[in-house]
């Protein structure tokens, strides 16, 4: 493990490679307390337009009514709040919206905000959790209107024995905060991992990379070795920032920190393989940090990593998809507000499928290189 240690010696070596894992994520994450610091105990303001008026309806605002300050608007004044930063969610219900539902027709509530921060997911993950549960009630149904409210009243009951929910609780607003910062942590990686590609093009410039090849060490070993300095370095990036996040400034990890340790685990992998596929697309170091400059910073505003991703027009929402930073946030996200890793396999999948197509994209010249 020669090559491991000495990799990680030469990244250590440099400042500015702290600067890079620690400093600049740690900075961004200061100017979001910073934004959130003038918010201790502010209530969110969610307005709604309920053009179906039932008793279905009606629970939905009398539960969001205890969470937050419900305001009732018309449509044309919900928009207009919004744009006055009078609410900070809005969300229109349909007419006929509970008639398709016992119909089992999958109709949709309709959700606004047009802030760029995260302070919304409790309401969000809320409504999501409501209309999951009523689905579900309505399937049982079977299309029959009697059954369906009396399923509804038995869920009701139970939501009122349970007052103490944890989605809304004292620490949802941190929570969001930690979801903000995680955008700038997953930047940092993603530009840490630019340092793979430089020291492996360093490598070939100056010749070092033939000099190992005509030693007893193949470019198998020279390559898994590389990895995994790289990957090593990651995960000690990933654990001071945790640290840091905890320990100094008090940020909620949310339920398990093992969960989203994982799935940031997960991100390094794809991390590490967009280093290395830099070294087939670039020509040198310069060029390497050329390319990185023009693909992280765009991929982790198309991400989300920057600002939530619904304020963004749907056509750029769709192109998020095709990079990482997006399911690596979506799977974050979910963790720390509670779901297990099953429930984010669909995104550590797609994580996966990134960091195999980066590898691959990385590894098919190396054969030709080492000739």
């Amino acid at each position: 493990m020669i090559l491991f240690s000495h990799n990680i010696k030469r990244i250590m070596k440099e400042k500015s490679n702290y600067i890079s894992m620690i400093v600049v994520p740690v900075v961004f994450m200061i100017l979001i307390l910073l934004q959130y610091s003038g918010g201790n105990g502010y209530v969110l303001k969610v307005g709604i337009v309920d053009y179906d008026q039932t008793e279905l309806t009606r629970m939905l605002q009398y539960n969001l009514s205890e969470k937050s300050n419900l305001i009732l608007l018309t449509e044309e004044n919900l928009y207009q709040d919004m744009i006055d930063r009078k609410i900070d969610y809005g969300v229109v219900i349909p007419e006929g919206f509970t008639q398709d539902l016992i119909r089992m027709n999958s109709p949709q509530l309709e959700g606004y905000r047009i802030t760029e921060s995260n302070i919304t997911l409790p309401t969000i993950y809320y409504i999501e959790n409501f209309m999951n549960s009523v689905n579900n009630i309505a399937l049982a149904a079977q299309g029959n209107e009697g059954l369906f409210y009396e399923g509804l009243e038995v869920y009701q009951r139970g939501l009122l024995s349970v007052e103490n929910t944890t989605i809304y609780s004292e620490n949802a607003k941190s929570e969001g905060i930690t979801v903000a910062g995680l955008g700038f942590i997953v930047m940092g990686m993603m530009y840490f991992s630019t340092f793979s590609a430089n020291m492996i093009l360093l490598d070939r410039e100056n010749k070092t990379f033939y000099r190992i090849l005509s030693s007893p060490v193949k470019i198998k070993r020279y390559m898994a070795e590389n990895l995994l300095s790289f990957l090593f370095l990651s995960q000690v990036q990933i654990l001071l920032l945790f640290s840091i996040m905890h320990f100094i400034f008090k940020m909620n990890l949310g339920p398990s920190i093992f969960n989203l340790y994982i799935v940031l685990l997960s991100y390094s992998l794809v991390c590490v393989a967009f280093g290395i596929a830099l070294t087939a697309l670039a020509k040198d170091s310069r060029q390497a940090s050329s390319i990185a400059s023009f693909l992280v910073t765009p991929m982790v505003m198309l991400g989300g990593g920057f600002w939530s991703r619904e304020i963004m027009p749907q056509s750029l929402q769709n192109i998020g998809n095709f990079v990482p930073i997006t399911w690596v946030l979506k799977a974050a996200e979910k963790v720390l507000y509670g779901d297990q890793l099953l429930a984010v396999g669909r995104e550590l999948f797609i994580l996966f499928l990134f960091a195999m197509t980066f590898f691959l994209l990385g590894t098919w010249k190396k054969t030709d290189i080492s000739h």
